[in-house]
């Protein structure tokens, strides 16, 4: 039941990502991008990581997503701007190529002997995907700096740049 669900989540992923990379129409992208992001979100629960699936909906497909909306809708984009909605035949032979790969792509992944031969798959703690383990990972013990904080401090300052670059950008524009 694992396989067919973790099977199902990758597809669906791989399918909703391809399809807000070729459609046309930004609203129908955005739509998209969010059921994309809930598939990420079957794939960490499916990881035994319950808190990255819950975090992955309210700041992805919460926030991120309604910072996308926003930017969509400073720049007013008129139906002329970004064509119709119909596929042209490039975007249908591209749409069969990608699958026709990605098939490939799951063949050869089912076929070898990494998946095959889970006597070697390591396990996890049972701590896993818990809000305990993740902090812990994140900041570290009490006087103790974590693994990732430099990460987290590098993107937070990176996500705030970007805020400040949007805002003096629509200030010219209006």
């Amino acid at each position: 039941m694992e396989t067919f669900l973790f099977y199902f989540l990758g597809i669906g992923l791989l399918t909703t990502a391809g399809t807000a990379i070729v459609l046309k129409n930004p609203m129908h992208s955005i739509i998209s991008m969010i059921v994309s992001f809930f598939f990420i979100s079957g794939l960490y629960l499916l990881l035994s990581a319950p808190f990255l699936a819950v975090i992955q909906i309210m700041v992805y497909a919460g926030a991120i997503l309604v910072l996308f909306l926003f930017v969509i809708m400073l720049f007013d984009l008129q139906k002329s701007e970004y064509q119709k909605d119909k596929f042209t035949k490039f975007d249908i032979v591209s749409i069969l190529l990608v699958g026709f790969g990605a098939s490939k792509l799951v063949a050869l992944v089912v076929t070898s002997n990494s998946v095959v031969n889970f006597s070697k798959a390591q396990s996890v703690s049972n701590d896993f995907g818990s809000v305990k383990a993740f902090a812990y990972s994140l900041f570290g013990a009490s006087g103790v700096i974590g693994q990732h904080s430099f990460v987290f401090e590098v993107i937070s300052v990176l996500l705030l740049a970007a805020i400040i670059s949007a805002v003096v950008l629509a200030k010219k524009r209006l």
